[in-house]
């Protein structure tokens, strides 16, 4: 049976882009230029997902997203922004708007497919996370409360905190280890919270993310890579 991914993008290179992405994984793209067309389509397929652009005529991402989730029978599907704007209140934005993610262009290929495998709930974890030793790397970092860093993939992270958050609560927070690789403030979406003996235990999700940024904690994840191989 057809999955079928509902691609809204007005430029006809992403459009072309993000739409090939999509078929190579074996979903069925179908696609709009801008939110009016979008709204059209929705009585037409079942769709398992939809991937917004924030910057379109007749009607933007953010109404369009809006609207969608007005609609009963649309109002679960999972929504992916995608965007050249990374400011951290465009992902604000698309986020209480309703948005589940949010890329930033140029879109990474890697990186686009696991988050859309995640999103349609299909996949298992497939990023590795590298453990932070206290002996090499300083994991305190701050989330507007101190928190530590227990691991790390350019995609996630894992930290222990005093204090119970929200699944699904979206965060800014940064981090020595972070700062020290240039990396500034980053954005996450909660995606658990466990209760420890010593607190609470987060999953993070990154969202609006570069590729700049993402290539230094690359950077910082070999780094960490080595250090397990040489402790192993």
């Amino acid at each position: 049976m057809s999955k079928y991914v509902l691609v809204v993008e007005d430029n006809p290179s992403d459009l072309m882009i993000s739409s090939a992405m999509v078929e190579s994984m074996g979903l069925v793209p179908i696609t709009a230029t801008n939110g009016i067309e979008a709204l059209d389509q929705l009585g037409e397929y079942e769709f398992q997902l939809f991937i917004v652009d924030l910057q379109m005529p007749k009607m933007g991402g953010i109404d369009l997203i809006k609207r969608i989730k007005k609609i009963e029978e649309v109002k679960t599907v999972p929504i992916i922004v995608t965007s050249a704007r990374k400011e951290s209140k465009d992902v604000k934005g698309a986020v209480l708007a309703g948005a589940q993610d949010y890329l930033v262009k140029p879109l990474d290929k890697q990186v686009f497919a696991e988050k859309l495998k995640k999103t349609i709930g299909n996949t298992e974890e497939a990023w590795k996370e590298y453990s932070l030793n206290p002996e090499f790397f300083d994991s305190l970092g701050y989330m507007k409360k101190r928190i530590n860093i227990l691991s790390l993939s350019e995609v996630s992270m894992t930290l222990e905190t005093s204090e119970q958050v929200e699944e699904g609560q979206n965060m800014e927070f940064f981090a020595d280890i972070l700062e020290a690789q240039g990396v500034g403030t980053l954005a996450g979406s909660v995606k658990s919270c466990e209760k420890t003996e010593t607190g609470y235990k987060v999953k993070l999700s990154f969202i609006g993310m570069t590729e700049e940024t993402r290539k230094k904690i690359r950077v910082l994840c070999r780094n960490l890579w080595q250090k397990e191989k040489q402790t192993s």
